[in-house]
């Protein structure tokens, strides 16, 4: 197979100086991506750095946007990573281009890949080397002109800041992916904000939390006497988002009978009042997120895949915190500073908390780090916060969740036995393993 490889990267740089001059731009520019392709396989990463190079070169004058682009950015961002010649820095930047190209286009499976690239070239290790109060400038700082910090967004991630300078000042559809806790809505009102719809209505809606017999007039209105009890004319809230932005939380959770719903005002851009005929035209900009891999849901039949596209002209996955060590600093300074000023406080943070701060997990996301400070704030009177009350914090974080989790398992341990039992407490605490008074003192606190 390597000789075949190698055979075929003699033959492609054969192909390509005899026909220089008949092969148009863009195929001599595929012609070199594939050869970088072959010489990376080969083991010849120094070819395949220079060849790639030349070919994103070519692609980027041409056509931007194109998958062959992104192709071409990924690979080479690939080879810089595997020389011992060249900078994490400069992978990444290749691997952040190819990115957001494929996050453009909606290929997030090609985003999570990606993802998991760009970790492994920007990792916490290094970061603690550069220049910063750790000893370094901990964030991949965008080499973008925007300031993601006047539209709301506490970040130095260049795939955040480029997703939103991509896609903020535009019209486009937009599904947000990502876990809970990582911002999907705060991204979603600084899309909004940066658009032309910025003077209208943000309208958040909580998929998850819809009442399936309530959410037809929540979501579209009624007119009055369409059930019992409408009283007067109500206005939906899609309606309620007009020349503005609605933003649909947790996609994923609307029932089959709403996505039809939902997708018949998206095609035809009117909606119908609960108990009208007539339709009533909507002017709106849709931003959907969803906690789940929708593409997944698709596939799997438990979303509409019409819908699924509808919803979709970009994908934009936020990377959950863990993804992005680098912002823990800029996020824990805002929100200390935020709680500070509310509990009339003054703490510094030195460099051992930041590092210690760095090295943990953050399952929760953003929200656990917001929620983290302001019980930082309030357990402190002033001074410096040093890496001891970090480590206290979260010893006693992890504590509070364990023992949280050990209560519901015990709760559900109850419940079941007594469902079992029908009810009998005293055949309920044999089956425990408990006296019945104990399982009474239990009950109690349930």
């Amino acid at each position: 197979a390597l000789k075949r490889m190698r055979a075929a990267s003699d033959y492609i740089e054969e192909a390509l100086s005899i026909n220089e001059q008949s092969l148009d731009r863009y195929e001599r520019a595929v012609c070199l991506r594939i050869l970088g392709e072959i010489e990376m396989a080969t083991g010849l990463i120094g070819r395949a750095i220079g060849h790639l190079e030349e070919a994103t070169s070519e692609l980027s004058t041409l056509s931007p946007w194109s998958p062959e682009l992104a192709i071409a950015e990924a690979q080479l961002g690939k080879a810089l990573l595997s020389s011992t010649d060249s900078t994490d820095g400069a992978a990444a930047h290749h691997l952040l281009i190819a990115r957001r190209i494929y996050s453009g286009l909606g290929i997030s499976s090609a985003v999570r890949d990606l993802d998991d690239l760009i970790l492994s070239a920007i990792t916490i290790k290094r970061a603690l080397k550069r220049k910063s109060p750790l000893g370094g400038n901990v964030s991949i700082v965008s080499r973008s002109r925007l300031d993601p910090r006047r539209f709301g967004m506490i970040t130095e991630d260049e795939r955040i800041v480029g997703d939103l300078e991509r896609w903020g000042p535009t019209e486009a559809r937009i599904l947000i992916e990502g876990e809970t806790g990582v911002g999907k809505e705060v991204m979603a009102r600084a899309l909004h904000t940066m658009s032309r719809r910025r003077e209208g209505p943000f309208v958040a809606v909580d998929c998850g939390a819809l009442n399936e017999t309530l959410a037809d007039s929540e979501l579209f209105g009624h007119a009055r006497g369409a059930f019992t009890g409408a009283m007067r004319d109500r206005v939906g809230l899609i309606e309620e988002a007009g020349g503005g932005t609605l933003f649909l939380d947790e996609i994923g959770e609307l029932s089959n009978t709403l996505q039809a719903k939902l997708l018949r005002v998206l095609e035809e851009g009117v909606v119908r009042r609960v108990g009208e005929n007539v339709p009533r035209p909507v002017d709106v900009r849709v931003i959907s997120a969803t906690a789940r891999n929708l593409q997944a849901e698709v596939e799997a039949g438990n979303f509409r895949r019409d819908l699924y596209y509808r919803l979709k002209t970009a994908v934009i996955r936020i990377p959950c915190l863990k993804e992005r060590p680098y912002d823990v600093q800029v996020l824990i300074e805002h929100y200390l500073k935020f709680y500070c000023e509310r509990y009339s406080k003054h703490l510094e943070l030195d460099r051992s908390a930041v590092a210690e701060l760095m090295r943990y997990d953050w399952p929760g996301n953003v929200r656990e780090l917001k929620n983290f400070a302001e019980a930082l704030v309030i357990s402190k009177s002033g001074g410096v916060i040093d890496a001891s009350d970090i480590i206290a914090h979260l010893k006693a974080e992890k504590s509070d969740l364990l023992k949280h989790s050990l209560d519901r398992t015990e709760r559900d341990a109850i419940l079941r036995a007594l469902k079992i039992c029908n009810g009998n407490r005293t055949r309920a605490a044999r089956m425990l393993g408990i006296s019945r008074k104990t399982l009474w003192q239990k009950l109690r606190k349930l």
